[in-house]
């Protein structure tokens, strides 16, 4: 495997960047793709991801070059992408940015800053679903620098779609609540709100944010891929379940950072807080479970296996409860 990346990573580097490698590590961390962290003979740093060809990144390299010309939301610049025919692969290359990982800052530091990175961050997603609107609900896809939705979908096939993906991820500890979900949602999917349709960063949080400085601020926003249009109140409640539930144990402190989000989102758009309550329980759904099929840890450093799946447990009861 090794071999098979320093392969991969040489070629993007002496092909694509006309350097040659001088240092290569790779993260702990990853998910669908391999991202590998470069220091290159000529000293730039960058990061090199790839992963097979038939699952292409120029939608990722799209978004993220979109984002940093529409908004202020800080992003890896893109320095490359495309692919390598001969050897199977899809890659994209963007400037190292130099910073920590929010993911595993984020329960160390006090309360007001806490609270003042997620407004700062519920801002940031605000101004991405004002800068870009859709038709209809769908998978984001690059038409050269175009972002558009090539299989558009009736909203209540999307979130049909999207529920029945996240709960085929399911494992068994959690399995006992699909028919709950399934109660609570099934009549409910039609008739969540269709318009306005925005783009969703799937995987909008803190794990995919560098901060920098004392006191920190977000220095950048990364991991744009897998790209949705959805209606934004979805985006929302997703991404403030895995910044305001995941990492603090304190009800107040999560109410605290909860609305801190909430009013940094509301600097720039109306908080889409219609069936908001069916929404947050789509996105706790979807973050339940990686592509594995485990639960996923929540906290920093992150808990066991089953301390996770209290975690979802309980939170899914909560939902559950009020959509009853």
């Amino acid at each position: 495997m090794q071999d098979r990346r320093e392969q991969v990573v040489a070629a993007v580097c002496e092909r694509v960047l006309a350097a040659t490698p001088a240092a290569v590590r790779e993260p702990p961390t990853g998910n669908s793709k391999r991202t590998v962290l470069v220091t290159l003979t000529d000293g730039r740093e960058v990061a090199v991801q790839y992963r097979a060809r038939q699952r292409s990144l120029a939608a990722e390299a799209a978004v993220t070059r979109a984002v940093a010309r529409r908004t202020d939301v800080p992003v890896a610049p893109v320095l490359a992408a495309g692919d390598l025919a001969d050897l199977g692969v899809t890659y994209l290359v963007t400037e190292r940015v130099p910073g920590d990982d929010l993911h595993e800052r984020f329960t160390a530091l006090d309360t007001a800053t806490r609270e003042r990175l997620a407004r700062t961050l519920g801002r940031h997603l605000a101004a991405v679903h004002d800068a870009f609107g859709f038709d209809a609900p769908g998978r984001v896809t690059a038409d050269g620098d175009a972002l558009v939705v090539p299989e558009p979908r009736p909203a209540g096939a999307f979130y049909r779609e999207y529920l029945d993906r996240a709960l085929a991820d399911w494992p068994d500890p959690l399995a006992a609540f699909e028919p709950r979900v399934e109660a609570a949602l099934g009549d409910r999917l039609d008739d969540l709100p269709a318009e306005p349709v925005r783009l969703f960063p799937w995987d909008y949080r803190p794990g995919n944010v560098i901060v920098r400085g004392d006191p920190p601020e977000v220095a950048a926003v990364l991991d744009w891929g897998e790209p949705l249009a959805a209606h934004p109140g979805l985006s929302a409640a997703k991404a403030e379940f895995t910044l305001c539930d995941w990492y603090v144990r304190g009800e107040a402190d999560v109410a605290a950072i909860r609305e801190a989000y909430r009013a940094g989102y509301r600097e720039v758009r109306p908080f889409p807080g219609a069936s908001f309550d069916a929404f947050r329980l789509l996105g706790m759904v979807a973050s339940a479970a990686d592509s594995r099929g485990e639960v996923t840890r929540p906290r920093y450093p992150v808990v066991d296996a089953d301390e996770a799946a209290a975690f979802h447990r309980e939170r899914l009861t909560a939902v559950l409860e009020r959509l009853a």
